[in-house]
């Protein structure tokens, strides 16, 4: 048995999982790359996929998982971050 609230809502979400935002950085991309992958040649089809998974599926979940706004935040804001204790310290 399930108990789900009453305010829960998944609205904005695909699938349950994944915020739409985040399917739509993931898809933009990932389809570049997967495109640029998939017209090499000279390679084999088991080199392709380990390359694409390196090259566009490592970091298309990066983007649904919502990871990729933790790391812009982190190399923007991860330098000049401070905590302050009291007010006394602010100024």
């Amino acid at each position: 048995m399930f108990f789900i609230p009453r305010n829960y809502t998944d609205a904005g979400k695909i699938l349950g999982l994944f915020e739409t935002r985040h399917v739509v950085q993931a898809l933009l991309l990932c389809l570049p790359l997967t495109f640029v992958v998939s017209i090499i040649p000279f390679l084999p089809l088991e080199l392709r996929a380990v390359l694409w998974g390196i090259l566009a599926g490592l970091p298309g979940l990066i983007c649904l998982s919502g990871m990729l706004d933790k790391l812009i935040y982190m190399l923007i804001f991860g330098k000049t971050k401070r905590v302050y204790y009291s007010k006394e310290q602010e100024e």
